[in-house]
């Protein structure tokens, strides 16, 4: 609602949720929620200029890295693969057919697109297990298909209790899930893929527990 506080000048910058129709826009995808900062003019489309500021800010402790459950840029990093889908994306020069890829960090990450069968095959990759606190939070990059045989589930002693998916895109989103109601279980995050069909595929980056 509204701009949060951010300063703006120009033309071009609105909330995407004040707005009932942006002229000519294609479909926007990815986001979280309605509102959003957009500087495509509701009537002018690109021609309008401007911009917006946050406001100040100090960079703390909070949401501090506090280690990797998987960075990717060098092999698996100790994940369990079954099955032949997944791979480390820094390992293969091409992946054929499938669209570029938007918002990782660093060329490393895990997917089940397979570099020559490309959604056919299936498998999973299994994080090491690790014990969280109650202050801490599971944060990870992930795309890939939404359909309900791919994602990223979250174990405890063994037990899904929680499961995300991509969008039908190959553009990286930020996942953040707090562990408070998980603290002293033994956890583990698990890429899966049991679909071949089109958009049988889950990506994911940048795995850390964050406090």
């Amino acid at each position: 609602s509204g701009m949060n506080g951010w300063r703006i000048e120009g033309d071009a910058v609105t909330n995407h949720a004040d707005v009932e129709l942006y002229q000519g826009q294609q479909d926007v995808i990815g986001n979280i929620g309605p509102g959003f900062l957009t500087s495509y003019h509701s009537i002018e489309g690109d021609i309008a200029t401007g911009s917006a500021t946050s406001p100040e800010f100090v960079v703390g402790e909070w949401l501090s890295g506090e280690r990797f459950i998987g960075d990717f840029e060098s092999g698996l990093n100790g994940w369990r693969v079954e099955g032949d889908a997944v791979t480390n994306h820094a390992d293969f020069e091409l992946y054929q057919k499938q669209r570029d890829i938007f918002g990782n960090i660093g060329p490393g990450f895990l997917t089940s697109y397979h570099p020559t069968t490309g959604d056919i095959p299936t498998g999973s990759a299994t994080s090491p297990e690790f014990v969280a606190e109650a202050d801490q939070y599971l944060a990870f990059l992930i795309a890939g298909g939404r359909g309900n045989g791919v994602g990223a589930r979250l174990l405890a002693d063994g037990a899904e209790v929680a499961v995300w998916r991509g969008q039908n895109t190959e553009r990286f989103s930020p996942v953040i899930h707090p562990l408070a109601d998980f603290a002293g279980k033994t956890l583990q995050l698990q890429l899966f893929d049991n679909e071949s069909g089109g958009w049988g595929h889950i990506m994911l980056d940048h795995v850390i527990i964050l406090r």
